[in-house]
């Protein structure tokens, strides 16, 4: 089986993910990012003391977690009572 990676689905470190997901004027911190990992907000893969990211697993994640949280709050405003 002769597969080649694309950049899409190498793992990658904090530096190269913000590289690839976001524009550079429109990127969030790597602090803030890291408190997302911390949290268990940001998928993520360990390899001993390193940390790595797939960049399209990530952008999944950050597009569908807005989503998630624009039905849930739409489910709570449906059961309240005028």
């Amino acid at each position: 089986m002769n597969t080649t990676l694309t950049e899409k689905t190498k793992l990658v470190d904090i530096d190269r993910l913000v590289e690839i997901i976001f524009d550079e004027k429109s990127a969030p911190s790597k602090r803030f990012l890291m408190q997302q990992k911390a949290e268990g907000n940001l998928p993520h893969f360990k390899m001993g003391r390193r940390v790595f990211y797939d960049p399209e697993q990530v952008f999944e994640h950050i597009t569908t977690r807005g989503q998630k949280a624009a039905e849930k709050s739409e489910s709570k405003s449906e059961g309240r009572v005028a």
